[in-house]
């Protein structure tokens, strides 16, 4: 029996089919922003999905790996650290939470965005739902997937440059993180536009400051490191070029190139066989 107010509730109550969107990374110094786009079957169960907040780091791994298994369809979108300071936070993750939706291959009738402003999706009504991983399923399953996904980015992110302590912090500006900074100057992980990054306060103060937009209207296109994230492997890859993304169908054993937009890479569960698309 579902509790009054519960997370299922809330969606259940719209009563039509239905996408949870959520981005994470919108607030740190470095590394690429993330957004997901999940529809999930309300006739199942998602032990653990809830507010990745809320979660512990191991928690949040078993939630998501649910929802990539039960849920509908789900997509992912990245913005690059370049775009992030071209773009300015908020329109960053606006628009790769309307690419994530974009991506699904099964586009509902309405999409739930958490926080209070409204991405520019097209094909769906689109509702702005503040708090909307506490409150709604799937926007919390769009925030596990998101989390966990940019996690992974960041411990790759590490491995390349070890000299800044991604893993640990995330590229949060945590005094460690600011230390090493200010030792070894930024990497090209780094969000230049971002107080702290830059010497003589130069940048401005992060998420709450999006007074920079974009100079065309467009989304970009810079370069840098894009990533995939296999949802049959849990496989991180680094790819060196932003207009193509590696992909892997379950049950192929296939891995190939696609070519994606100039400035997304979108991440994606195939339906299992026997789903009609």
């Amino acid at each position: 029996m579902l509790e009054p107010g519960s997370l299922l509730d809330f969606d259940l109550g719209f009563g039509v089919p239905l996408a949870g969107l959520d981005e994470a990374g919108r607030g740190p110094l470095a590394g690429p922003l993330v957004a997901a786009a999940a529809v999930l079957d309300l006739a199942q169960a998602y032990p653990g999905v809830d507010d990745s907040k809320k979660l512990t780091p191991e928690a949040r791994e078993a939630a998501a790996a649910i929802v990539r298994e039960r849920a509908v369809c789900w997509a992912l979108a990245v913005k690059s650290p370049a775009e992030v300071d071209e773009l300015n936070p908020l329109r960053a993750s606006m628009l790769a939470m309307a690419e994530a939706f974009a991506a699904l291959e099964r586009k509902p009738v309405l999409a739930l965005a958490d926080g209070n402003s409204v991405p520019p999706v097209e094909g769906a009504r689109v509702q702005a739902v503040v708090r909307g991983d506490a409150r709604s399923l799937s926007i919390a399953a769009a925030s596990v997937l998101a989390k966990t996904a940019r996690d992974a980015m960041m411990a790759d992110l590490d491995r390349l440059y070890p000299l800044y302590g991604f893993a640990a912090h995330k590229g949060y500006a945590t005094r460690d993180h600011l230390e090493a900074i200010r030792r070894h100057g930024p990497c090209s992980a780094h969000r230049l536009s971002y107080r702290g990054v830059l010497p003589d306060g130069q940048g401005r103060a992060g998420e709450d400051d999006c007074s920079v937009p974009g100079q065309d209207g467009s989304d970009g296109g810079q370069g840098g490191l894009f990533w995939a994230r296999m949802s049959c492997a849990d496989t991180i890859f680094g790819v060196n070029c932003p207009r193509q993304m590696l992909c892997r169908s379950p049950g192929s054993g296939l891995t190939t190139f696609l070519s994606v937009g100039s400035s997304v890479s979108a991440f994606f569960r195939v339906f299992p066989a026997g789903f009609a698309g």
